[in-house]
């Protein structure tokens, strides 16, 4: 079942059936659902469990492959951490943005990135044994899902 989003897009399991709705190519009510529009921001990396064992130092960070910037306004972040990105907060083509847990901790510890590279500072913490996290757009729709653990892949 493929369930209208706001304007011309709509949002819908994926794979059909699956567990997440996703951003949908196309409206297929009462038919198999369109595929997965692939996100134009991912999850890059977790940084989840530092040698030191501060929780301060963890980070989440977000990559965009495009071509054009991408605006993250009042899209979140959720799992074991909650962030909701500000109308200021965006992703360049072809660059990164870092949600940290403790912005100030993290930019002490990183004096190569700006303070525009990083955002935070984000609730809760990201497990030491692995959790899913969520990167939702405006529309609370999951545009990446991400389960990590401490076993390899």
């Amino acid at each position: 079942m493929t369930v209208p989003a706001t304007g011309a897009t709509s949002f819908g399991r994926s794979p059909d059936g699956g567990g997440d709705f996703r951003t949908l190519a196309a409206l297929t009510p009462g038919t198999v659902n369109a595929s997965r529009i692939v996100p134009t921001v991912v999850l890059n990396e977790l940084f989840y469990h530092s040698i030191s064992e501060n929780d301060d130092e963890q980070f989440v960070e977000l990559y965009n492959p495009g071509s054009s910037g991408m605006s993250l306004r009042n899209w979140q972040l959720s799992g074991g951490v909650d962030f909701n990105f500000a109308s200021t907060h965006s992703v360049p083509a072809g660059g990164y943005l870092v949600v940290a847990r403790n912005k100030e901790k993290f930019l002490a510890l990183h004096t190569n990135l700006t303070a525009t590279q990083v955002v935070g500072n984000f609730e809760g913490r990201l497990s030491h044994a692995g959790e899913r996290v969520q990167l939702k757009d405006a529309s609370g729709v999951v545009v990446e899902n991400v389960t990590y653990g401490t076993d390899g892949r």
